[in-house]
């Protein structure tokens, strides 16, 4: 079944959002994120551009900076 283009954005951006959300609740040394643009297919949402700012107090072992592992738990 086809979804109607405005379904289909509606559902991509939810799934972005949550997806995003917990990121963000997983990661809290994020302090700042931009994500831009942003791409929504039929397969979901793709950002092109982010730019991920983190604090310097953090558990992370990248001193404060985002990894791409991080961000992998944006992949579903």
């Amino acid at each position: 079944m086809l979804a109607v283009p405005g379904e289909l954005d509606t559902a991509v951006r939810r799934d972005l959002l949550l997806r995003v959300s917990a990121m963000v609740e997983a990661h809290p040394e994020i302090s700042e994120l931009d994500c831009n643009p942003v791409k929504v297919l039929p397969e979901g949402a793709v950002v092109i551009d982010a730019i991920v700012y983190g604090s310097q107090q953090s558990n992370s072992s990248a001193n404060g900076y985002i990894t791409r592992a991080d961000l992998a738990t944006l992949e579903g």
